[in-house]
């Protein structure tokens, strides 16, 4: 039963540790450069969006200190401390995350970027093709 049991478990690792190569590396620079493309466009959105919160918690919290009590506003003369102090503080969350976003972003944006643009160079250096024409068995072709 133990001689069973240990050829199972070679036979499954040897299985698994022969898959990874059945990959061809075209299909593995097209997976790597599909996933780094929707790292770019993610970072993207996160910087897009982290501006606008910024921009406006920025304006909320300028609002809030304009609006203050001691301060008599002739637009609205019912501003109570209680809604200014609501709006900064929303103004100041919105600042913060604003900011995270914003970094977090740039760091996605940067390097999905540089990832994909590697992927894809390598993508287009090297083709092997396996009789491409009937006199040919086997043609390599490099690109620069």
């Amino acid at each position: 039963m133990k001689k069973v049991l240990t050829i199972a478990v070679f036979m499954v690792l040897a299985f698994q540790m022969v898959a990874p190569a059945q990959i061809s590396k075209e299909d593995l620079y097209k997976g790597k450069i599909k996933s780094y493309s929707r790292m770019r466009n993610t970072g993207m959105v996160l910087t897009i969006t982290g501006a606008v919160f910024t921009v406006a918690g920025v304006g909320l919290m300028v609002d809030a200190v304009n609006r203050d009590t001691d301060y008599y506003d002739p637009y609205d003369p019912y501003a109570t401390s209680d809604e200014v102090m609501g709006e900064a503080v929303v103004g100041v969350l919105c600042f913060y995350a604003g900011l995270f976003m914003d970094t977090g972003g740039i760091v996605l944006w940067s390097i999905g970027g540089a990832k994909k643009r590697s992927y894809t160079k390598k993508l287009n250096a090297l083709s092997l093709n396996l009789k491409p024409d009937p006199r040919q068995t086997l043609s390599l072709s490099v690109r620069f």
